[in-house]
């Protein structure tokens, strides 16, 4: 499904917070205390008066509320549906399926200038559609909702009294294989309207507080206000199309008393167009949402929470305050903490998990609430302690770290400062005062490990569920040159290739500071050689780290927590040389992950034959226990190559045979428990650099047990029957 507007993210714990503690009256004061202080907003007007790059940034804001800005109160609430959105997941055009599209793939567009319909990107067809009317009815008697979706004509054909199972087996579906899914037009018609709203209110609330117009702080109060109306009707519904026919508060309370997973409810509370009589919604709150889809409400619920603290103390150019008392109570009372709450129910912690500790955080620090506060720093303290290894490398794969790191970011971001009330006192513990999460344990690390496991052009490797063009973005070097300066400065100019006042990010904006200049002399990314020990992935650089890489990954199997997307691809290589991939790695592309479906492409990529190793007996590396490798040899060293004089019987060398240095650098590691079966399964790994600089790689592998295949062209494969 494509939208032009962001989707976003998810999760944890629950608050012993009493409703009135919760809320009692707007913070004492009105200064902004979530996303952006005083500091940072002065911050962020200096570097628009000075730099162009900023200037830019603030004129793709003003792009963005172009809609907003040019429709008055009336013209913005009816824009915004009344009640449930439904997924964009699982979606299938019924017009090009099986010709131009495949079941459940669902690539629908829309725009703001024809906002009621969708479009087909691969046919052109318009939905809705009369060739294609949506005449299923799914009834959610208890909130008085019906959501409307297509049936095929076999379904139509069949009588009133079809079950849902005999009409499951004629309608559209997951995908040619998988279970039946309701499409739903006007439902993601609904969504895409609600989506579109959301993402204009937090542009506005930063144009008010960078140019002081009110016109901006209107339309956001604007779109707020209708929220504070409707979001109580945009009832709990998973991605795979169960809804929640109960008040939203209800259901995520009973999740959360279940473990976070689909709860557990009364016949007919959970509805689904094709399933009977479920009691559980899906998959709980990882699959969950109320507008946007699989948990990723965050974003857009965080969004709302900063853009009320920029503008919940604007005025009118004659003093005349926007928001009266009244609205702003029903504001936080009605709709922010309540959509917090409902999160606060989710405790777990992986790669959705931060984006809600940064609401809670918002929450806290916007209300005054210390004990909220204190469960967002729990969460952070959390993730760094149980996701991310001794070394700062995620303990899933680069891509999904790149994934974390983005539900990460804020919440340092909004604690930074932070202090308890004066008069508060926690029961156990320290007071909190003037936090800073940068200074706390090992969060510059985190920050740091991308860029040191870079691959050529500035790409993350290709490992695991990593896509092979995967960019790394600038946000982690501008994060550390913003917050560490020094070092870190000249290393965003080296990532970016700019100086700093010719570039920077919205992170740029608010919170570098417009006199930093980085150190005199060239900068280099933090590129070479080396083992990182937690994640057990070794990389050999030969000296040219502009062009070259050899990687091995010994990183484990369920030795760690995971989220399921690491390979069973232990002792695995990948080699860049000239910028490129030479034994290369497909990584990550989507897919079904079962060999009897027809997208058999993920099947194919989490596959141990997919990787450049040796497979035992035909057979993937077993994933049923803890496995992975142990470092036996890690070492640099140059080699001084002596060459010959000459010629004839004169053997002084001429100034042509001097030595010339050259570097052997050599890894080798050893499985255990990749194939249970093999007494020794190990893999030594040289990466030469020769005289004229070019590399070459001498690969050894030594496997005793089972019968060995190496399924990969360009590689030879020499058994040794007689003892090493």
């Amino acid at each position: 499904m494509m939208f032009r507007t962001p989707l976003t993210v998810v999760p944890i714990g629950i608050l012993s917070l009493s409703l009135a503690a919760s809320l009692g009256s707007a913070p004492a004061s009105a200064e902004p205390s979530t996303l952006y202080k005083p500091k940072d907003i002065q911050n962020a007007r200096e570097n628009i008066e000075r730099y162009p790059w900023a200037q830019r940034i603030v004129g793709g804001w003003k792009h963005i509320v172009q809609f907003s800005m040019t429709r008055d109160r009336e013209a913005l609430r009816a824009f915004i549906p009344e009640f449930t959105p439904t997924t964009r997941y699982n979606q299938t055009c019924p017009a090009c399926v099986g010709k131009q599209s495949r079941m459940g793939e669902g690539r629908f567009s829309w725009s703001s200038d024809a906002p009621d319909q969708l479009t087909c990107t691969q046919c052109n067809t318009i939905f809705p559609s009369e060739e294609y009317p949506e005449t299923g009815r799914l009834e959610l008697p208890h909130r008085g909702q019906t959501i409307t979706y297509y049936q095929t004509p076999e379904e139509r054909a069949l009588p009133a009294t079809a079950t849902a199972e005999e009409r499951g087996r004629h309608a559209l579906r997951l995908n040619t294989a998988g279970p039946p899914m309701m499409t739903s037009f006007s439902g993601l018609i609904r969504r895409a309207r609600a989506s579109s709203a959301v993402a204009q209110v937090l542009p506005l609330a930063k144009l008010y507080t960078l140019t002081g117009e009110i016109a901006y702080a209107e339309r956001a109060l604007w779109i707020m206000e209708r929220f504070v109306e409707v979001y109580p009707d945009y009832l709990w519904r998973s991605y795979r199309n169960y809804f929640a026919d109960l008040p939203p508060a209800e259901v995520s309370a009973n999740m959360g008393a279940h473990g976070g997973g689909g709860g557990r409810f009364p016949v007919g509370v959970i509805r689904h167009a094709y399933v009977a009589d479920p009691v559980a919604l899906d998959n709980g709150f990882f699959g969950a949402g109320r507008l946007q889809d699989h948990a990723n409400d965050y974003g857009w619920l965080l969004d709302m929470t900063v853009a009320y603290d920029l503008i919940r103390d604007a005025r009118y150019p004659d003093g005349r305050p926007l928001l009266d008392e009244e609205m702003k109570l029903r504001i936080v009372q009605e709709f922010l903490v309540p959509a917090c709450e409902d999160w606060e129910h989710w405790r777990a912690v992986h790669n959705k998990g931060m984006g809600y500790f940064a609401l809670s955080a918002a929450v806290g620090t916007l209300l005054e609430q210390p004990e909220r506060v204190r469960h967002a720093l729990n969460g952070f303290n959390r993730m760094l302690a149980e996701r991310y290894h001794a070394d700062g490398f995620y303990t899933d794969t680069p891509h999904y770290g790149l994934f974390n790191f983005s539900q990460l970011r804020p919440l340092p971001d909004i604690l930074l400062g932070y202090s308890d009330p004066p008069d508060y006192q926690p029961q156990e513990g320290p007071r909190l005062e003037n936090l800073d999460p940068y200074r706390m344990g090992r969060y510059q690390r985190v920050v740091e490990a991308p860029l040191r496991m870079l691959a050529p052009g500035n790409r993350l490797p290709v490992i695991a569920d990593t896509a092979y063009d995967s960019p790394l973005r600038a946000d982690y070097a501008e994060l550390l040159a913003a917050r560490f300066g020094g070092r870190y400065a000249a290393l965003f100019e080296a990532l970016r290739g700019a100086r700093l006042s010719e570039a920077g990010t919205e992170y740029s904006l608010w919170y570098r500071d417009p006199d930093l200049q980085a150190p005199e002399g060239a900068a280099e990314l933090p590129l070479r050689s080396e083992w990182f020990p937690g994640y057990h992935v070794g990389v050999l650089r030969a000296g040219r780290a502009e062009d070259t890489a050899l990687y091995l990954t010994g990183h484990q199997f369920q030795w760690t927590i995971r989220t399921g997307h690491a390979h069973p691809d232990i002792l695995a290589l990948a080699y860049y040389a000239f910028g490129q991939e030479l034994a290369s790695d497909r990584g990550y592309f989507g897919g079904a992950m079962a060999p009897d479906r027809p997208l058999t492409g993920q099947y194919w990529t989490k596959s141990t034959a997919s990787h450049n190793i040796v497979l035992v007996d035909d057979k993937c590396q077993p994933t049923e226990a803890p496995a992975g490798c142990h470092l036996e040899l890690f070492g640099v060293a140059p080699v001084a190559e002596v060459l010959q004089g000459a010629g004839g019987a004169d053997t002084r060398p001429t100034a042509a045979a001097f030595p010339v240095p050259r570097t052997v650098e050599v890894i080798q590691a050893a499985g255990f428990n990749a194939y249970p079966q093999c007494e020794e399964y190990r893999r030594t790994s040289s990466l030469i650099r020769a005289p004229d600089g070019q590399t070459y790689v001498v690969d050894f592998f030594r496997v005793k047990g089972g019968h060995p295949s190496l399924p990969h062209r360009g590689f030879r494969l020499r058994q040794h029957h007689s003892p090493a």
